[in-house]
């Protein structure tokens, strides 16, 4: 895998998982996973100008404590792969048997080492869901799944809020809406 694109890169490992198997494809995960170092916040977005160069400093510091590209990659492949049936032995397998040149030593399995996983990899809650309930129900280590089933727990709480205040915004624009154009509450 060389440093030309990710999209590419992603295709070339696309095709080396077609030809040699569901095994290689697992190894793939599991290498990408090795090279990101879970053990950081990922750094937040400015909220003014005169801290862009703070924040630009600290966001240095941040992406050369892991491999850019292994993280792009993870990123994409992640997002892709979340859908796919094979996803929960792909992740369970990556987090059960970290290699050992763990960039952010070894996983020791936690609410907050899937919070900061689920932020590294910038899920959204209703994928957070997805990638804990795969390692509650799949991973071989206890301790794990039972982290997993906390964030999970979580994660649904935090789609069930979105989900009712979409509801209810929904609601309240039907209601200004039928208000000022005279017609009953449609819903």
């Amino acid at each position: 895998m060389s440093k030309k694109s990710v999209s590419s890169s992603i295709s070339d490992l696309k095709a080396l998982s077609a030809e040699f198997g569901p095994h290689v494809e697992r190894e793939i995960i599991r290498e990408l996973f090795a090279k990101v170092d879970f053990s950081l916040e990922p750094a937040k977005q400015p909220n003014s100008a005169h801290l862009q160069v703070k924040v630009v400093s600290v966001r240095y510091s941040l992406w050369n404590c892991f491999d850019v590209f292994a993280f792009q990659v993870l990123f994409k492949l992640v997002e892709e792969l979340i859908q796919e049936a094979r996803f929960p032995s792909l992740v369970c397998y990556a987090l059960d048997h970290p290699l050992a040149g763990q960039k952010s030593g070894p996983l020791r399995p936690s609410p907050a080492l899937l919070l900061r996983i689920c932020r590294t990899l910038r899920l959204e809650p209703i994928a957070q869901t997805a990638f804990c309930r795969a390692l509650a129900e799949g991973s071989e280590q206890p301790e794990l799944r039972a982290a997993a089933a906390v964030r999970f727990r979580k994660a649904v709480n935090e789609v069930a809020a979105e989900v009712t205040e979409l509801q209810n915004d929904d609601t309240r624009n039907n209601f200004e809406v039928s208000k000022k154009t005279g017609n009953g509450l449609r819903l």
